[in-house]
């Protein structure tokens, strides 16, 4: 049978189609591909082997270089960790910049608002508004008093005569008061005054007093 089957490629045991001739064939046919794989694995290796050779004097100045960077990154860390260090001890807390970036915020707004009203009330008293360059180098600024209303004071109790004084005072109650005429006529021809005024030197003020049945 054995010979049967290597002569006419047919086995008389049933399952065994195309007998040793085909399974020679078979095997014949699988050697040639491992053949061919083998061919393309050497060349793939050889392939590899040549890249190795050209990567790893890169890879190693790579892993020098690395070596540096690392160094590098540890030492900023150690920085870092100092830094940290130093703003604890000054008292500075994660996050708390934000927060001090709102409540500044915060205050520019209140501020604005303040400048706002502030502006509106310097509009209501412009005439107390009254400001001079000093009329000579080392100019004592005490030489002049200010206006008439700002050099006294109205107890509160005495409110309801407010009115009164307005009207009997008027206008020289925004007279400007000096020390003497010589301050007035400095004030006049080098103090830079933006609006007329009259000035009231102290030097020139005869006092008298009212009639006790006026």
């Amino acid at each position: 049978e054995l010979l049967q089957t290597l002569q006419t490629g047919i086995s008389s045991n049933a399952g065994s189609d195309g007998g040793y001739a085909g399974q020679l064939a078979a095997a014949r046919d699988s050697a040639s591909k491992a053949g061919t794989e083998i061919e393309q694995a050497k060349l793939k290796i050889s392939h590899l082997e040549a890249r190795i050779k050209e990567d790893e004097p890169r890879a190693k100045k790579a892993e020098k270089e690395n070596a540096g960077l690392l160094s590098d990154l540890q030492s900023l860390r150690s920085q870092a960790a100092k830094l940290e260090k130093e703003l604890e001890k000054l008292g500075f807390m994660p996050g708390s910049e934000e927060e001090q970036l709102a409540e500044k915020a915060q205050l520019e707004k209140r501020i604005r608002v303040l400048q706002s009203e502030g502006e509106a009330l310097r509009r209501k008293v412009a005439g107390l508004d009254f400001s001079y360059s000093d009329p000579s180098p080392n100019f004592d600024r005490r030489r002049v008093k200010g206006l008439v209303a700002q050099l006294f004071n109205l107890p509160e109790s005495s409110s309801e005569a407010g009115t009164a004084l307005e009207i009997c005072a008027g206008g020289r109650l925004y007279n400007v008061v000096v020390d003497s005429a010589e301050t007035g006529t400095e004030l006049l021809q080098n103090g830079k005054l933006r609006r007329r005024v009259t000035i009231v030197p102290l030097d020139k003020i005869a006092t008298s007093r009212a009639p006790a049945e006026k």
